[in-house]
């Protein structure tokens, strides 16, 4: 049996479960990223769409993505945290962000997409295979 996955907000008013393990984890740097994370890169994970579980009153941002695939924010409205985003990109799946989980300590990621975007501050961790934009 898969145990579940919890992740919430800072302000505890949305909280989420996943039911899978993770598809893909890695760090991207692609802008949007860069923004929500106020960083230069967000660590993300990928599961199946449906496996995720959302409790809570979350609010979707939508935005178009420099691959120009629609895509939605997922984030609380009361305290701002971002927590996840759906990209018709990757149509089955959806992004969790990784300082959301509760515990986040037994996932490592294992590549780095978009870091044609990255700032030339940025320590891309070379030993993970790296991809320009999106992974095909």
């Amino acid at each position: 049996m898969t145990p579940t996955i919890k992740g919430r907000c800072l302000c505890g008013a949305i909280k989420y479960e996943i039911a899978d393990q993770p598809k893909e984890i890695g760090h991207c740097y692609c802008r949007d990223c860069q923004i929500k994370s106020g960083s230069d890169q967000l660590v993300y994970l990928a599961f199946a769409l449906n496996a995720l579980n959302i409790i809570g009153p979350i609010k979707w941002y939508p935005s178009v993505g420099d691959s120009g695939s629609p895509k939605k924010h997922g984030f609380c409205p009361e305290c701002g945290s971002t927590l996840v985003g759906t990209t018709e990109h990757w149509p089955n799946l959806v992004v969790v962000y990784a300082g959301s989980l509760l515990d986040n300590s037994s996932f490592k990621p294992k590549s780095n997409i978009w870091v044609k975007d990255a700032p030339k501050w940025s320590c891309i961790d070379s030993r993970l295979k790296s991809f320009d934009k999106n992974p095909s």
